[in-house]
């Protein structure tokens, strides 16, 4: 699931991947790397120029895949501090 907004710091737009799953039993086949592959396209093709992921920390294998097609969840290169994604539930 990927949701755009125009982007407020370049001309393009921002894309967040909300959700990308992969049942259990068809884990390991490389269903998730195609399906990451096509996201990332699509939000090419819709004009995107930056894509955000939030994932948990103990879910090693989404942040190796993600780490795999280049993501990085530090700025300024692997030696950066680390970026937080906050939420709050406005329902409360």
């Amino acid at each position: 699931m990927l949701r755009f907004r125009d982007a407020i710091w370049s001309g393009g737009r921002e894309c967040y991947l909300a959700e990308l799953y992969v049942a259990p039993a068809q884990r390991g086949h490389g269903l998730g790397r195609a399906l990451m592959n096509a996201a990332l396209q699509e939000a090419r093709d819709r004009g995107a120029d930056t894509m955000e992921i939030a994932v948990d920390e103990p879910d090693v294998a989404a942040r190796r895949l993600y780490e795999s097609v280049g993501f990085t969840n530090r700025t300024g290169g692997t030696d950066g501090p680390l970026i937080y994604l906050y939420e709050r539930d406005l329902r409360s």
